[in-house]
């Protein structure tokens, strides 16, 4: 079997040189709680999703809730939509769900343009649907009326994807990888089968850890890299225990320390920081 080469170092510290461009920026308040705010400002990402909780919490005159909280009385947002039942799930389930009343609609047309959820099942029966968007870490799943003309609930959660996954899922084997790509292809908003992609906007992920670049490579090449933001740090020390991964042992001047892990007919490469304390690139293929 091959071992990972210099193309393979040179394309993480690439993505860790144009990472640096990137950045990512804290959600604003738009405004007075509406379900257009509830839909939109929690797929800015894990912060954007607790300003929301914050402000139902304050909606429904309590503070934030440390245990699981369920209220049916009905409360008016500001767009003049009702909610009528509000549950708040706390760490570790870490969930928002709100039902929403058919009086005033809220157009699932509406919700479909703001998201660009797609249908939770690939063959959705008839009567009421049910559809996801998956952004920045997080989930907004809604369902709709049996007519499928309103919206009647809204579930506000957490993508699972994580940097420990994205490290140890490919490393179980092919299925392991194609599991990464389609959860990240999901937080991007793409099919996880498109021909090349780059994308350099930040994403969250349900760990609160950035990744600033996401590099996809479909066969032959069939690849996936990405940059881990630096801030916060997910320590080098923690991936080297999750991987068992070796140090790197390519010739040529390094600016970043590299390493790779082997499994399963799996590569997991990283490179870290200089000062060799935080992930920086993540780098996945198959060990030819």
């Amino acid at each position: 079997m091959k071992r990972a080469g210099n193309a393979i170092l040179a394309a993480s510290i690439s993505l860790t040189l144009l990472a640096s461009c990137a950045s990512s920026t804290e959600p604003k308040a738009l405004g007075p709680l509406t379900i257009d705010r509830l839909l939109m400002e929690s797929l800015t990402g894990i912060a954007g999703k607790d300003h929301v909780r914050a402000e139902l919490a304050q909606v429904y005159g309590i503070a934030a809730p440390a245990e699981k909280y369920i209220n049916k009385e009905s409360r008016t947002l500001a767009d003049q939509h009702v909610l009528s039942m509000l549950r708040i799930e706390p760490l570790p389930a870490d969930f928002i769900a709100v039902a929403v009343s058919g009086e005033p609609c809220f157009q699932t047309e509406r919700a479909l343009r703001l998201t660009q959820a797609k249908p939770h099942s690939e063959t959705p029966s008839a009567g009421a649907q049910t559809y996801d968007a998956f952004r920045n870490g997080t989930l907004v799943s809604f369902s709709t009326t049996p007519d499928q003309k309103c919206v009647s609930s809204i579930h506000i959660g957490k993508d699972s994807l994580t940097i420990e996954r994205i490290l140890t899922d490919p490393l179980t084997g092919a299925e392991g990888r194609d599991r990464v790509r389609g959860a990240l292809a999901k937080a991007y908003g793409i099919d996880p089968s498109i021909t090349k992609y780059t994308n350099r906007e930040p994403r969250v992920l349900a760990d609160r850890h950035v990744v600033s670049l996401f590099w996809l490579e479909p066969p032959p090449a069939d690849f996936i890299s990405l940059s881990v933001n630096s801030d916060p740090c997910f320590s080098t020390q923690h991936a080297l225990a999750l991987t068992q991964a070796a140090p790197y042992s390519g010739s040529g001047e390094r600016s970043y320390p590299a390493y790779n892990a082997f499994k399963n007919g799996m590569l997991v490469g990283f490179t870290s920081t200089p000062d060799g304390k935080c992930v920086k690139g993540i780098h996945i293929e198959e060990d030819k």
